[in-house]
């Protein structure tokens, strides 16, 4: 069903989806007890940039809008990031309803604190997100999408080495907007795999 008919319907599910994309801001873990991050330090040697861009571009399929959002959503620099939620705030462009609508709230307390946060933040290290989605074959059309991802996190240190961390399994549902453009408006955490240590 295409997310703009039945109104009544849509604000039914609204809390629903908020609940799940608060689940899914829990795997993106969160806040940092230090209000005021440091600045990057001199010196270190990362080859990674955290992923840029204004939002999907014409012409662009869903699978890589959804890419392009799950690449920001986990891609995180403690050193300079407030919290986790800094990659969702990052994502908006490619994010709508209830998604984009959690994703632009100040005061988010549904961020959970991930341990490690302080240590990667000492450590400058970045937290990386490759991202691989199933495509499928969708009708002529269509308006409204869903897809598979799996998003591997990887530790970059500072001296260039790094550490697999943790993957992760979405089912996502994706919407052409009116600018024709392809958004992420639900992603569902299927599992979570530890790899390795994320220190």
């Amino acid at each position: 069903m295409h997310r703009y008919l039945h109104t009544g319907l849509r604000l039914a599910v609204l809390g629903g989806i908020t609940l799940v994309v608060a689940l899914a801001l829990s795997a993106c873990g969160g806040d940092s007890p230090d209000p005021h991050p440091d600045s990057h330090a001199s010196g270190h040697d990362h080859s990674h940039e955290l992923p840029t861009g204004d939002g999907p571009q014409p012409g662009a399929s869903p699978d890589e809008s959804a890419t392009e959002a799950l690449q920001r959503i986990y891609s995180w620099e403690p050193a300079t990031d407030a919290d986790s939620g800094d990659g969702m705030r990052r994502a908006v462009p490619w994010l709508s309803g209830a998604l984009r609508t959690v994703a632009t709230r100040g005061g988010d307390d549904t961020v959970r604190a991930l341990p490690e946060w302080q240590q990667w933040r000492t450590n400058h290290d970045i937290v990386t997100a490759a991202v691989k989605v199933t495509a499928r074959a969708d009708p002529p059309g269509a308006l409204d999408v869903e897809r598979r991802a799996l998003v591997t996190q990887d530790v970059m240190h500072a001296d260039g080495t790094s550490t697999p961390w943790r993957l992760m399994t979405f089912t996502l549902a994706l919407s052409r907007d009116d600018d024709q453009r392809w958004r992420m408006w639900r992603m569902d955490l299927i599992d979570t795999t530890t790899l390795g240590a994320a220190q």
